[in-house]
C-alpha cells in the first residue's frame, strides 16, 4: 500500500495537481517509501502519529477527499467515518470497500494501481460538486447508524 500511495502522489505532482495529504500514523509510508521516493513532496505531506477521536473528526471535516488505498480490507470503519462527515472517498476494490462505496459516495479503483488512484483523485478534485455532502451523510445514517446496525443484529440473533 505504501509504495502504491507514494507513487500515486508522485503522479499527482507530475500532473500538476495541487494537493496536500495528511497521514495519520507514521508507519511504513514515512519510513520506507516516502523517505526514499517522495522526499521532494515533503511540503505536501504531513504526518501525525496518533489522532484522538476529536482530532480525527476535525481531520475528516477538513479534508476534501478521503483516500484509502488498501491491498486488502475488511469492513472499513474509517470510510464510514469520512462519509458520515459528508466526504467523498477514493478506495480500492479490495474487500469491504466494495460493499461500502457506491455511486455518488466515491470511487473504487483497482488495488495497487498508482495511476488509477492518481487519475481518480485528479478527476474527483476537479469535480467535487458532483458529490453532495448531505447525500453522503444521509446514506451513512440510513445504512450505518447505531439504530440501523442494532436492528440488523437483532434480526440476525432472532
Amino acid at each position: 500500500m505504501w509504495k502504491t500511495l507514494a507513487e500515486a502522489l508522485l503522479i499527482l505532482d507530475k500532473m500538476g495537481i495541487d494537493y496536500c495529504m495528511h497521514w495519520a500514523g507514521e508507519g511504513a509510508l514515512k519510513t520506507r517509501h516516502y523517505a526514499k521516493n517522495a522526499f521532494s513532496l515533503a511540503h505536501k505531506i504531513s504526518f501525525t502519529p496518533y489522532l484522538s477521536r476529536e482530532q480525527a473528526l476535525k481531520a475528516y471535516q477538513a479534508c476534501d477527499i478521503y483516500l484509502m488505498p488498501s491491498r486488502i480490507e475488511s469492513f472499513s470503519m474509517v470510510l464510514i467515518e469520512a462519509m458520515s462527515c459528508g466526504k467523498p472517498v477514493v478506495a480500492t476494490a479490495c474487500g469491504g470497500p466494495s460493499d461500502i462505496v457506491k455511486a455518488g459516495l466515491g470511487v473504487l479503483v483497482e488495488p495497487q494501481n498508482p495511476l488509477a488512484i492518481a487519475s481518480t483523485i485528479a478527476k474527483m478534485s476537479m469535480n467535487l460538486s458532483a458529490y453532495d455532502p448531505q447525500s453522503i451523510r444521509d446514506h451513512c445514517r440510513s445504512n450505518y447508524s447505531e439504530e440501523v446496525i442494532c436492528k440488523q443484529l437483532e434480526a440476525v440473533f432472532s
